[in-house]
């Protein structure tokens, strides 16, 4: 009995003093500064019907600029709201909320005049990074809409509200 404690008591020392330095590494982890993509970007969930606004291939080619700040890391692309992320380890979490007025009706649609649609999308982005240079990221946005003519608009779009969507994919700092 003696010597399964022992055995006990030193798999605990090896175990706690590994976790130590990797805790500490994680601890001084930062991504690296630059300009970023996400890589294999894949909807798993879409009942916001993200994909045919922003496919896959779209997702990929855009550009991130990635700058490190107290606590965190900032993203930016010109076409979004910038993002401010926090690092927990080589985990990160990055709050996303966008306001959007829809000024008019689809392509194709038998509506007419400005619709009374204003969308609001939250969520967040959020991953683990395998080094400074490469995450694995997941995007979980819920998109609710206001306005007299949602229900019409989401008809249109093939989106009710609320809705939920999900992308997942790597982020990669540029090399090119």
């Amino acid at each position: 009995m003696r010597n399964f404690h022992l055995a006990l008591a030193l798999v605990g020392i090896i175990g706690c003093s590994g976790k130590d330095e990797d805790s500490s590494a994680a601890a001084d982890f930062a991504p690296t500064e630059g300009i970023w993509n996400w890589s294999g970007a894949t909807y798993t969930l879409d009942e916001c019907s993200l994909e045919s606004a922003f496919p896959p291939a779209i997702v990929d080619a855009l550009e991130w600029s990635v700058t490190l700040q107290d606590g965190g890391f900032a993203v930016q692309q010109d076409a979004f709201v910038p993002l401010d992320c926090t690092l927990d380890g080589m985990d990160f979490s990055c709050p996303a909320t966008l306001e959007t007025d829809v000024t008019e009706w689809p392509a194709g649609s038998s509506q007419t005049g400005d619709p009374d649609v204003t969308n609001y999308t939250n969520g967040t982005v959020a991953g683990t990074f395998s080094d400074a240079e490469t995450a694995s990221i997941i995007f979980s946005p819920t998109v609710t809409c206001e306005g007299a003519d949602c229900d019409a608009y989401g008809a249109e779009v093939g989106a009710p509200s609320p809705c939920d969507s999900v992308i997942e994919g790597n982020f990669m700092l540029n090399q090119g």
